[in-house]
């Protein structure tokens, strides 16, 4: 059965159509649905209640009438942190969705579980809080960096030494393989909010280099360890979806940071303020982790015997895998790290227009990762990596080439576009691997 709060006073969300005319055998919302979306039985007083699916609760029934049948749906998500938006989504999208019997374009091509749900809603506020402690150096760099005085070569040799981080990630990321997934996600994301604080009181940039380097590495042990917990969770043609929706938060916290730049004009050693944030991320780490649970495919590989067979690793995907993100990384990470301080010196952009051109080109970045997602989940996860590579290669190219509006277009095309490969990617990682 669905999961239940009987605590809640609050009344359930309600939506009601009126279909003109008996409905035919043929229309499913004449029985028990068995969709996508939810499975249904039928009670004894003739409505269908809701036995499997994402939503906690779920009744739906049919009153006839003088014209037609009244449809009647009572149901609440009770899903954490983002149950709400569930809700509101629901209440829009559920009467047209429910009348075709088919998946939705932009949703999951599965059914999911209320716990498959309420894990994924758990992870998006971890996706939040990892954007945001990830985009707090990348986008902040080129004030602090002014801040102590340093040149723009001081910053290109901050970034290299910060990217020795990798280290970092690949000891958290092999120990998620000993001690469990959400041990290394929570532990990631507490050690990356202390090196945020770190850096908010440093004395010198250096201090700053050590402490990114560390925060950097935790962040992306988080942004490795999330898509590994959606591929062992989640039914496998709804994977790319599931970390393509975890994707639009972590962009959200990474948008968090960039609302808060314009301060940087107001006085530029304010730069310390915005790491402080780190403190209250350690509270919403220990909030939004405190009963996330660690995957079921890691519980049970981890009660195995020692004599049982896993299965190897293929040298050639590892190779491949692995060129194809350092030839990524070998563009992408200076585009991202070095871009404020070309937009500051080389085009005269104040933070505020910083601030703005970032939100402004990378918001509509949602639109491919959840293109990119339906791609992967239903046709290819190479194509819809590939061509999310090219594009993000072409726009980025195109943006530092470029001056005035051209810029701001290229800009927007490679964020988007680019976007495209980030679930598919994030799929693929895990899926060539045994976890």
């Amino acid at each position: 059965m669905l999961a239940r709060d009987h605590t809640s006073r609050r009344p359930m969300p309600r939506i009601r159509t009126h279909h003109a005319g008996d409905l035919s055998r043929d229309d499913p919302r004449a029985g028990p649905l068995k969709s996508f979306l939810v499975h249904e039985i039928q009670s004894e007083d003739g409505s269908f209640e809701g036995i499997s699916g994402p939503f906690g609760q779920w009744n739906r029934r049919l009153e006839p009438t003088a014209t037609g049948i009244n449809q009647i749906i009572d149901y609440r998500s009770q899903l954490p942190h983002w149950g709400w938006l569930v809700d509101l989504a629901s209440r829009v999208a559920l009467p047209r969705l429910l009348a075709r019997n088919q998946a939705s374009t932009w949703g999951p091509s599965d059914l999911l579980s209320h716990r498959q749900a309420s894990l994924l809603c758990r992870c998006a506020t971890l996706s939040l809080i990892a954007g945001f402690l990830g985009g707090l150096i990348s986008n902040t760099l080129a004030f602090l960096a002014k801040d102590f005085g340093e040149t723009a070569a001081a910053q290109a040799n901050a970034l290299a030494i910060i990217r020795i981080g990798t280290l970092v990630t690949m000891i958290g990321t092999a120990l998620a393989d000993r001690l469990g997934r959400r041990r290394m996600l929570l532990g990631s994301l507490y050690l990356a909010s202390v090196a945020a604080l770190v850096t908010a009181v440093a004395p010198s940039m250096q201090v700053v280099t050590i402490a990114q380097l560390v925060g950097r590495g935790s962040v992306a042990v988080s942004a490795f360890v999330i898509p590994i917990i959606c591929v062992e969770e989640m039914p496998k043609r709804s994977r790319s979806f599931a970390i393509g929706v975890l994707a639009l938060p972590a962009g959200l916290g990474v948008g968090m940071v960039l609302w808060f730049l314009p301060i940087l004009d107001v006085s530029q050693g304010a730069w310390r303020a915005m790491f402080l944030v780190g403190f209250a991320l350690i509270l919403a780490t220990r909030y939004a982790g405190k009963d996330l649970t660690e995957t079921r495919r890691f519980v049970v590989a981890d009660h195995l015997e020692p004599t049982h067979h896993h299965p190897k690793v293929h040298p050639g995907r590892f190779v491949a895998i692995g060129m194809t993100l350092l030839l990524l990384n070998v563009f992408a990470a200076p585009t991202q790290q070095l871009q404020n301080d070309y937009l500051l010196e080389e085009r005269d952009f104040s933070a505020s227009r910083v601030a703005l051109f970032l939100l402004l080109t990378n918001t509509w970045g949602f639109i491919g990762v959840l293109g990119g997602s339906q791609i992967a989940d239903r046709w290819s996860r190479k194509w819809a990596a590939g061509l999310g590579i090219a594009g993000l290669t072409l726009g980025n190219t195109l943006m530092f080439n470029a001056t005035g509006w051209p810029m701001w277009v290229a800009s927007t095309v490679g964020s988007v576009v680019g976007a495209m490969s980030i679930s598919s990617i994030g799929a693929l990682l895990p899926e060539l691997f045994p976890t």
